[in-house]
């Protein structure tokens, strides 16, 4: 069940909110990326890999505790904060898109015959276009940060999403955020579902 609760409650421990151990967010992490994994390889393993991106983005938001005028668990924590990271990982999609993909698809294709190898990473790459890469760049970066959030939103101080327009904070569950059992737990789980993708992709589940 969601719950709603004052700022002041979450200031019961000293120290203020803690954080998810990076384990934790990790094994959250993985288990999306089992999902990606299944869905789309081995059909479409370049979106499969551009997708795969959003890992590096997950740890970023955990950055605010080095930073003096950010609170932790604040708007680095937030939708907006989403659709920030995405608003910037979507340049760089576009960027990549239109600079970088394209003299290499072309490359790939008058270098190589068809049917071979570097003919099918040709053809394929050629199709990931500025427009698309924008939209991979938006998923990249939005999904990083929303993943870290699903590990934040299940810990006893939750979030404050709507930050700064909102301080009503929301949690989903009371996993406690320093439990070494539920970090390693997490990353346990998520090894596992990420073998399991990689077992029923292979056949050999």
């Amino acid at each position: 069940m969601l719950e709603l609760w004052g700022s002041a409650r979450e200031a019961h421990k000293p120290g203020g909110v803690i954080a998810m151990h990076k384990e934790g967010h990790r094994g959250i992490g993985l288990i999306i990326l089992a999902a990606i994994c299944y869905a789309l390889l081995p059909e479409r393993p370049i979106l499969a890999a551009l997708l795969s991106g959003f890992m590096f983005i997950q740890e970023l938001p955990d950055k605010d505790q080095g930073i003096s005028f950010l609170e932790h668990r604040g708007v680095s924590h937030s939708f907006l904060s989403i659709v920030f990271l995405g608003i910037i990982c979507a340049g760089v999609g576009w960027a990549v898109g239109t600079f970088f993909f394209p003299p290499i698809a072309s490359g790939l294709a008058t270098m190589s015959s068809a049917g071979t190898p570097a003919s099918w990473w040709g053809t394929r790459l050629a199709t990931y276009d500025a427009q698309t890469m924008t939209f991979i760049g938006f998923a990249v970066g939005a999904g990083g940060i929303a993943s870290h959030l699903l590990g934040d939103i299940i810990t006893p101080w939750g979030l404050k999403p709507f930050l700064p327009f909102s301080k009503r904070s929301y949690r989903i569950a009371r996993i406690p955020a320093d439990s070494t059992y539920a970090n390693y737990g997490l990353l346990i789980l998520g090894f596992l579902a990420f073998g399991a993708s990689i077992a029923a992709i292979t056949g050999f589940l």
